[in-house]
């Protein structure tokens, strides 16, 4: 019961509200939340089309290009946590990107997983390197 409401928590502000940092974490609660079939608070659609809106929504904040970089870089947290969420994603999820940005989900994070890993360099460890423990636990 407590996965429903925050997922249905999460759907409240619409994919592409809030700042990076809102629109991953309603992306996680959504990608952890129960699957298909199971009621949820406040969802009106299916749970696989309210988790591909949501992570098509971040590709504004990551670059257009997606590949390329965005015109200001990204704190190398919200890189971290969204290369993390990202490899939460079920195949299925990750595979709906594919078609708009020309690759899956799961490519994207490996490729800010490497970006993160380079601009940390000797960084004292932080909560950027407790989210890329997090993606590699489940990548």
């Amino acid at each position: 019961p407590a996965m429903r409401h925050l997922a249905g928590l999460a759907l409240l502000g619409g994919p592409g509200a809030g700042s990076l940092t809102d629109q991953v974490s309603d992306l996680e609660l959504l990608a952890l939340s129960p699957g298909e079939g199971r009621d949820r608070v406040g969802a009106a659609s299916e749970p696989a089309e309210d988790l591909t809106a949501r992570l098509l929504a971040v590709a504004t904040a990551v670059g257009s290009g997606l590949k390329g970089r965005p015109l200001a870089p990204l704190p190398v947290r919200g890189l971290a946590q969204l290369a993390a969420v990202l490899t939460l994603l079920p195949e299925a999820a990750s595979a709906s990107a594919e078609p708009v940005w020309g690759c899956t989900a799961h490519e994207l994070a490996r490729h800010l997983t490497a970006e993160v890993v380079s601009r940390l360099g000797d960084a004292p460890l932080g909560p950027a390197h407790a989210w890329l423990a997090l993606g590699s636990a489940t990548g």
